[in-house]
């Protein structure tokens, strides 16, 4: 009987979390980040929308792979799948 009330209570705690919906996202949103370039004490705000973030990071993370593949297998292709 314990072990029916048992699983009862579990089932009963589970159905909640299956019901929370995730946050829309909005790749139109604008984002606002303080950056400073290098060799400047003084930082500057730079605004683009979520997309254009994601996208601009994707960029970046691409280089960072072929430079870490060429530094690492000099003379070979990229292994990364991003390009050469």
């Amino acid at each position: 009987m314990i072990l029916i009330s048992m699983i009862a209570a579990l089932a009963m705690q589970a159905v909640p979390a299956a019901i929370v919906a995730k946050p829309v996202v909005d790749a139109d949103k604008k984002i606002c980040r303080n950056e400073t370039t290098t060799g400047s004490i003084m930082g500057h705000r730079v605004c683009h929308t979520r997309a254009e973030w994601a996208a601009m990071g994707r960029t970046e993370s691409g280089g960072r792979d072929n430079f870490r593949d060429q530094t690492t297998n000099p003379g070979l292709p990229s292994l990364s799948g991003r390009g050469s």
